[in-house]
């Protein structure tokens, strides 16, 4: 029985170094500025963060994000122009209050992923559609130049099961602006969960 408790003993010191270095390695490797750039380099948009709260046991107990702001498209040229500024409120395509991200850890030794909540808070998204019929998320939906095609992913391709708890938004808000004919249609206190 002696030798029970000492094995359940070491299984549970391992356990506890393995959440506290993996909570060491994301507190450094992620903070709001890679984030943005990492954001602003996907979306060719200007992305500001208020912060990123990742503590010691942010692998336990999960990380938030407060404060996002997304631009409209921007050059390369703007981009750098833009670095260490706000995103300016008339040029705001989407924003957020802030989001949590909360995985159960003990999934995560067997392979599989449990996220126990992933919900975002007072989203705002800004839609304009263009007298030339575009809208100003249309870039986004270009693909880019690729060599050769890839094949697409399926979910047998995940080499995990995802399991998801508390999913969705809360307290949103949609404007729809249609320049062609000068009309606005907004949708507000929008909240969207699956539990």
């Amino acid at each position: 029985m002696k030798g029970l408790f000492k094995w359940a003993g070491i299984l549970l010191g391992v356990l506890v170094v393995l959440i506290v270095a993996a909570s060491v390695i994301v507190m450094f490797l992620v903070d709001k500025e890679m984030i943005a750039g990492q954001m602003e380099s996907a979306l060719n948009r200007h992305v500001t963060i208020d912060g990123v709260d990742i503590g010691l046991f942010s692998v336990v107990s999960g990380v938030e994000v407060a404060g996002v702001k997304i631009s409209n498209y921007k050059t390369p040229e703007q981009l750098e122009a833009l670095k260490g500024k706000p995103v300016a409120e008339n040029d705001l395509f989407a924003g957020l209050k802030d989001l949590s991200l909360k995985f159960r850890f003990l999934p995560l030794l067997s392979g599989s992923v449990q996220v126990g909540e992933f919900v975002i808070h007072e989203p705002v998204i800004h839609v304009v559609k263009y007298k030339n019929g575009t809208f100003n998320f249309s870039d986004l939906l270009q693909p880019e130049a690729e060599e050769k095609p890839s094949e697409p992913l399926s979910a047998d391709d995940l080499p995990l099961s995802i399991t998801l708890g508390k999913v969705g938004l809360e307290q949103g808000t949609v404007t729809y602006l249609d320049k062609s004919v000068n009309q606005t249609i907004q949708i507000y206190d929008l909240t969207l969960l699956a539990l």
